[in-house]
């Protein structure tokens, strides 16, 4: 599972640098050359991008293009990765996710400990992840480039399935990863988690 690959390379990184890539997608050529760049200028310790999402005959569509574009501190980033609902109910986020992030290495540690990504949470175990992540970051910087492509299938195993069954797994996901966080007694994140967990219900 995307869980226990992702914890095996956790357990053999050596670089300065880290990026999630799923294996479906692809990257353009100067990401990681632009995100360390920008790390560096910016003295940030991540950098958020905006994705391409390619669907089967259809014009490539780019997210998060309504957040400006700059620095942002730790508050704004988790505000803005469970998602802010804007004029005409357009919600702004950056995702609760990793594949469109690049992070410092040093922010997967938490009291000299390894933070790795939860083994049989089926939905949402990023967000797990991403939360404690994200306590260790000072700031960062979000890039509107679509550097990141995502690729949908609708043969996959989440492409199959219709709108009701792929609400109530959004949903329990976020469920899941309200109990697991509200375990961290981090006021914040729960908060925060909470809020957009009732988003997707009411969108839904």
């Amino acid at each position: 599972g995307v869980s226990s690959a992702r914890n095996a390379a956790l357990d053999v990184i050596q670089g300065e640098y880290v990026h999630f890539l799923d294996s479906d997608d692809w990257i353009s050529a100067d990401i990681y050359k632009n995100a360390v760049a920008l790390m560096k200028s910016q003295n940030v310790d991540m950098v958020i991008m905006s994705q391409y999402v390619h669907k089967p005959e259809e014009s490539a569509v780019l997210r998060t293009t309504i957040i400006p574009v700059g620095k942002y501190n730790k508050a704004s980033i988790i505000k803005y990765s469970c998602g802010v609902k804007g004029k005409r109910n357009i919600v702004a986020t950056f995702y609760l996710g990793v594949t469109n992030k690049v992070f410092k290495r040093e922010l997967f540690y938490k009291e000299g400990n390894q933070i790795y990504f939860p083994i049989g949470m089926k939905y949402l175990e990023d967000g797990f992840f991403l939360v404690q992540v994200l306590d260790n970051v000072r700031c960062g910087y979000f890039d509107k480039k679509g550097y990141y492509h995502i690729r949908t299938n609708e043969e996959s195993a989440m492409g199959k399935l219709d709108i009701e069954t792929l609400a109530r797994k959004m949903l329990n996901g976020y469920q899941a990863l309200c109990d697991k966080v509200a375990s961290l007694n981090n006021l914040i994140y729960s908060t925060y988690i909470r809020n957009a967990y009732k988003r997707s219900a009411l969108y839904y």
